[in-house]
């Protein structure tokens, strides 16, 4: 017996075909009856031909109006229906409405610029809603799912991952991971932050970060589990991070400093919003390594083991220094107040040496922005001031250094991490996969092994059956809920 799902995407099919909503007049309620409620295909014929139509006052004979109640668009002149988008949606049961993204701008805009390194995402879920209030006259409802679950006592349809759906539809480079890994330089112009909604300063922001050859839509299961929660929905406000993963992380962990810090001076000029400080992130694999080391004191031990003399003594220029404070000279964020590491290997992995330390340095293009960074520096004293450089930067030196490099467990990051306190009132959980779950232990997800991702002195410690991938399963997200409720 076909599910409701299938049986609304062969109408749908049926409906791009003919797109005739003629029936609609025939069926319409008397003069004086109550409105009519459409149901889930008639509201899907009368998406369509609107859309069609180019969203306008009047489809075949009939005068539409709309009304918006979704509080991140309070108009909109993009709507696309989600069987547009996947094919396959969640089922829906007695739902009200169809899943829809709705948005500005023709054709649609994924999003718009907030600061030099930050964006905010335009098209956002939500609910079309259609009523036949007379022979001629339809009206459009549009409803946020997320934050109003239910519309006189009766769900709302809903598919809260179409956002990243639709992305990965778009996305004109299908392989962005792998490229992002391999040739950094060439995705410099997409990273940043990107704001899920519009800023709330009633909302706490929750910073999701991915990991290495990944991108923020890791998080997709993560962040459609969090969503169907109205409670959680209504206390956070979901930011992203991407970064290009070829970079050595170092350099990545400085810019992730660099682009929060101005967006929230640009949303908080006079530092007076407590939601910002109350901030959670939750990261993922070396996105954890990097959240690690923007929160840590004593980052003179990162400088440390790379060089040898006082940054001020080295013969290089001054733009060349100021590169290296923002990257090995730091002082901690004050935000988050929260973090939940995710598969982070804390001391490495022993996958990044050997045979894939030698690829990965063969492969990834070190991106033209890193000129300054740590490892030109090692290259220009080498030849020139070699007493400068640790036994360690000398090496790098010659053989180059990317993410995965630095992910070796005997990296001179790794090993400076080790010295590098976070901040005492930061509040820390852990959420490890293992292959044999936690009732037939491996201690390992296959990348990294358990003691490098353990932490001492976090509130709790979630081992979960899953491999390195963890950000998919339902086990992590439900304690990703959890440790949100818990927030203070």
């Amino acid at each position: 017996m076909p599910t409701h799902s299938a049986t609304l995407f062969l109408l749908s099919l049926l409906t791009a075909a003919c797109g005739n909503i003629a029936h609609l007049h025939r069926e319409a309620p008397p003069a004086g009856a109550p409105p009519r409620l459409l149901n889930a295909s008639d509201t899907l014929d009368v998406a369509r031909a609107w859309r069609k139509a180019g969203l306008g006052p009047s489809i075949d004979g009939f005068t539409v109006t709309t009304h918006s109640a979704h509080p991140s668009l309070p108009a909109f002149t993009t709507l696309l229906d989600g069987y547009q988008i996947r094919t396959r949606l969640p089922r829906q049961g007695n739902a009200v409405g169809i899943p829809v993204l709705a948005g500005h701008g023709a054709p649609p805009v994924v999003s718009v610029q907030l600061t030099p390194h930050a964006h905010l995402l335009t098209l956002q879920p939500a609910t079309l809603v259609a009523t036949q209030v007379s022979p001629d006259h339809l009206q459009l409802d549009l409803y946020d799912p997320r934050g109003s679950a239910n519309l006189n006592g009766q769900p709302l349809a809903a598919a809260h991952g179409l956002v990243f759906d639709y992305i990965v539809r778009e996305q004109q480079d299908g392989l962005l991971n792998l490229r992002g890994l391999l040739s950094p330089s060439d995705y410099t112009d997409r990273r940043g932050l990107y704001l899920y909604t519009p800023y709330d300063r009633d909302k706490i922001p929750v910073l999701f970060i991915h990991g290495l050859a990944s991108s923020p839509l890791a998080f997709r299961d993560m962040v459609s589990h969090l969503q169907r929660d109205p409670a959680l929905w209504q206390r956070y406000q979901f930011w992203f991070y991407f970064y290009p993963t070829g970079e050595p992380w170092l350099d990545s962990a400085a810019a992730l400093r660099r682009d929060l810090t101005e967006l929230i001076t640009a949303l908080d000029p006079d530092h007076n919003d407590p939601k910002l400080h109350d901030m959670v992130v939750v990261a993922h694999s070396m996105g954890g390594l990097m959240t690690r080391a923007s929160i840590s004191h004593n980052s003179e031990a990162l400088y440390d083991s790379y060089f040898q003399q006082d940054l001020d003594t080295l013969g290089i220029t001054p733009a060349e220094k100021q590169q290296l404070r923002k990257r090995l000279l730091f002082e901690p964020l004050p935000w988050p107040k929260r973090v939940v590491f995710l598969a982070t290997p804390h001391q490495g992995s022993g996958l990044a040496k050997g045979s894939l330390e030698w690829l990965a340095l063969k492969l990834i293009r070190i991106p033209l922005r890193a000129v300054g960074g740590t490892f030109h520096v090692a290259q220009l004293l080498a030849t020139g001031n070699p007493e400068a450089l640790t036994s360690a930067a000398r090496l790098l030196s010659l053989q180059g250094e990317v993410s995965v490099t630095q992910l070796n467990p005997n990296s001179p990051a790794l090993l400076a991490l080790q010295k590098m306190p976070m901040r005492g009132e930061v509040r820390l959980h852990s959420i490890i996969g293992d292959l044999g779950g936690p009732n037939f232990r491996w201690n390992t997800d296959a990348v990294v092994p358990y003691p490098s991702a353990h932490l001492d002195n976090t509130e709790s410690e979630l081992i979960v059956r899953s491999n390195h991938g963890i950000t998919d399963t339902p086990a992590a997200a439900t304690e990703v809920a959890r440790i949100l409720r818990l927030h203070r």
